[in-house]
């Protein structure tokens, strides 16, 4: 009888990921190859742009009080306990106990590298802060490809960011524990326009200020770059 350990367990997912995993680490160790010679000459780099996989695996149904406890917390487990196992075509017929019905699939695909952004030129993030009056600031982002194109239609994500808030206000002498429940951002999420520009405002409260002198950080998120803002309350 078979282990049921041997196989991989699942979805068609675990075995693609699996792979997938693979080849990231192979890529990795191509990453850390020695770039220069020893005259400090650029030495040649190494990628793999793609990878072809073509696979013949058996899929059967089986019992597995192992299987049952690795799947018992996750939404997408088969129900009961009856687990899907694959493997590769072995020459002889293997039963497993449990085992309900058996598929012979052939698995074809390519993994692909794909440049960074798409292949597109990269992004250029520009912020400023404008002080609209003594409680209000303006927060402006503006969102160009490296060849100076706007970027329309892109999500900015602003954010307070309390904790860094305290550490940087703490650098300058003020101790605060936490911004003030009344100080807030007009929007936390704002479309750039034709013209690539994201904005939204900051206000603080006259009723219950930030301490003078304490740094307002906001987080700014444009697409997956992480960006910084600071109000200095006065």
């Amino acid at each position: 009888m078979s282990d049921p350990s041997d196989f991989v367990s699942g979805t068609i997912d675990d075995l693609l990921l699996s792979m997938a995993a693979g080849l990231v680490h192979a890529q990795r160790q191509l990453d850390q190859l020695q770039t220069v010679d020893a005259l400090g000459h650029p030495g040649p780099t190494y990628q793999v742009p793609y990878l072809d996989f073509d696979l013949r695996v058996t899929a059967q149904f089986v019992t597995d009080p192992g299987l049952d406890q690795k799947y018992a917390s996750k939404a997408l487990a088969p129900g009961g306990s009856r687990h899907l196992v694959m493997r590769a075509i072995q020459p002889a017929d293997t039963t497993l106990e449990g085992f309900k019905g058996e598929i012979v699939s052939n698995l074809r695909g390519r993994f692909v590298a794909v440049p960074p952004n798409a292949g597109k030129p990269p992004l250029v993030v520009t912020t400023a802060v404008e002080q609209l009056d003594e409680r209000h600031h303006g927060l402006r982002v503006v969102v160009r490809t490296a060849l100076g194109e706007p970027v329309p239609g892109l999500e900015v994500h602003f954010n307070l960011d309390a904790a860094l808030s305290v550490t940087l206000s703490a650098a300058d002498g003020v101790v605060i524990t936490d911004l003030q429940p009344a100080t807030v951002l007009a929007q936390g999420v704002v479309l750039t326009d034709a013209g690539g520009l994201a904005q939204t405002s900051l206000a603080t409260s006259t009723a219950a200020p930030e301490p003078a002198g304490t740094s307002i950080v906001i987080a700014v998120d444009v697409a997956g770059r992480l960006e910084h803002l600071v109000v200095v309350a006065p």
